[in-house]
């Protein structure tokens, strides 16, 4: 499966986006795991934002997925565009990803 993925850069933070994918980077493998949550109304606190912008969701489904596309997490959102707030615990390697997920 081929993947249309915003470009990589090598700044302090992270995170790469363009209008249908965000890509954000974890914590390494060998250190442990990231865990990610998705919802409508997130506990952020103690988490600094990363991203907040709109995504296309033409297929009205927002998918989280691992660098190999495998899927994560996958949540249906009722319209075309979907707010996106992305909420980190480290801008380079987080433990804890939350994604607060609302309509236009």
């Amino acid at each position: 499966m081929e993947v249309d993925a915003p470009p990589f850069g090598d700044g302090p933070v992270r995170l790469w986006a363009d209008e249908r994918c965000v890509c954000i980077g974890t914590l390494s493998e060998v250190d442990g795991h990231t865990r990610v949550v998705v919802g409508s109304n997130i506990d952020h606190s103690n988490l600094a934002l990363a991203f907040s912008g709109e995504i296309a969701t033409p297929a009205r489904r927002l998918v989280i997925s691992d660098a190999e596309l495998n899927t994560l997490i996958e949540v249906a959102v009722p319209a075309y565009l979907t707010n996106l707030s992305i909420w980190t615990n480290d801008a380079r390697e987080p433990s804890m990803i939350a994604i607060n997920v609302t309509d236009r």
